[in-house]
C-alpha cells in the first residue's frame, strides 16, 4: 500500500482515467472498498472512453451498446495514491484500463501515450513538450451540452 497517505483521513477514494480529452472519468469508492481495489481493480464499461466532451456515448460500431457495453479491468497505479488537496477526506489514484485478460485496452490515452514514449525510447529520443490551452471568452447563452 502507498504510504504517502494516511487512509484512517480519507472518507473516499476517487478512482480517475483521463480521456481524450482531458476529462476525468471514473468512480468515488468508500475508502473501505480500496483494499480490494487495490488488489484486484474495478470493473468499468470500456465506453467511458467513449464520450464526448459533454458525457454523451459516441457509439462506434465496434464499441458500446452494440456489443453489449462490456466491463473492462481499471487496475490502480498505486504510486499514483495522493490526498486531494481541496477536499478534505478525498484521496484519488489514477487508473489503466485493461481488457479481462490484461491485455492493455487500446482506447484508453494513457496506453497509447506510453507507447509512443516506448518508440521514441528505442530511438533514443526525448519528447519535449509544451501544453496550450486555449479557449474563447464568449457571453453565456444559458445553452448546455445535450
Amino acid at each position: 500500500m502507498n504510504t504517502k497517505i494516511n487512509l484512517a483521513d480519507i472518507r473516499h477514494i476517487d478512482a480517475l482515467m483521463p480521456d481524450l480529452n482531458g476529462v476525468f472519468r471514473g468512480k468515488r469508492l468508500p475508502v473501505a472498498n480500496w483494499s480490494k481495489v487495490e488488489g484486484v481493480g474495478l470493473q468499468l464499461p470500456g465506453t467511458v472512453f467513449s464520450t464526448d466532451i459533454c458525457g454523451v456515448t459516441v457509439n462506434l460500431e465496434k464499441e458500446g451498446l452494440l456489443i453489449g457495453d462490456p466491463d473492462l479491468l481499471c487496475i490502480p497505479s498505486l504510486s499514483s495514491l495522493c490526498e486531494t488537496p481541496w477536499f478534505d477526506g478525498i484521496a484519488q489514484v489514477l487508473m489503466s484500463m485493461h481488457h479481462l485478460d490484461g491485455e492493455p485496452y487500446y482506447g484508453d490515452p494513457r496506453h497509447r501515450l506510453q507507447s509512443v514514449l516506448s518508440q521514441l525510447d528505442e530511438l533514443e529520443l526525448r519528447p519535449v513538450v509544451a501544453i496550450e490551452l486555449e479557449f474563447y471568452l464568449t457571453e453565456y447563452d444559458g445553452a448546455t451540452c445535450s
